[in-house]
């Protein structure tokens, strides 16, 4: 399930650059090695080259054993790997500008399907943001059996740690546009002294029933 904790706040940067580089990217290598007994070495390194950059390296080092079901004989524990578009994963897509404010997005609620992300955070950084303070809201397409609701938003605002994880205190669902819920949010976000934690956009397709304005 695509949510926000998953997309953008339970990952951390690792390790960072020599004081003074001027280079924000790192060349990613892989390392696979096999056993005959089946145990299984991985080794992932991040490299920033002496040429044109500060000469550091981070390794991530792997060792995984075979362990099989003692009922079944099943292989229970294994690597895998996946690549892909950003768009998979909602992380690393170019934020869009919506007036004051940028939209980034969320993952789709289906991986393969045309129906876009399932939600989009609102901030005021163009940069992704890294935990929920930095989050005044999020908006989400209405869904019906997965599928977008034409023409139907929701909206959350006001968000609060609470008893069943982080959650929306203001709620909307009957928005015309991505750009009304927007606006609608912004207009929570205005009554507040200082952005608070945000919720998972999943919990205003339950919300609070507010008029159309």
């Amino acid at each position: 399930m695509s949510r926000p904790e998953s997309d953008y706040f339970d990952w951390a940067m690792v390790g960072g650059h020599a004081k003074g580089c001027k280079q924000t990217r790192w060349e990613i290598r892989e390392r696979h090695d096999e056993h005959i007994t089946g145990r299984q070495e991985i080794e992932l390194q991040a490299v920033c080259p002496q040429v044109g950059g500060c000469g550091v390296a981070i390794t991530w080092s792997f060792s995984v054993a075979p362990d099989t079901d003692p009922v079944s004989g099943d292989v229970r524990s294994g690597t895998g790997w996946s690549s892909g578009p950003v768009e998979h994963i909602g992380y690393g897509t170019k934020p869009t500008r919506a007036g004051e404010v940028w939209l980034h997005a969320g993952a789709p609620l289906i991986l393969g399907h045309a129906e876009g992300p399932a939600y989009y955070l609102v901030t005021r950084s163009q940069t992704p943001p890294a935990d929920w303070a930095e989050v005044l809201g999020s908006v989400a397409p209405a869904r019906h059996r997965g599928r977008q609701v034409k023409s139907r938003w929701l909206a959350g605002a006001g968000y609060s740690p609470g008893k069943y994880g982080t959650r929306p205190t203001q709620t909307c669902d009957d928005r015309k546009s991505r750009t009304a819920a927007v606006a609608w949010v912004l207009e929570r976000a205005a009554d507040e002294p200082s952005p608070t934690a945000a919720a998972d956009p999943a919990a205003a397709a339950t919300p609070t029933r507010e008029t159309a304005s």
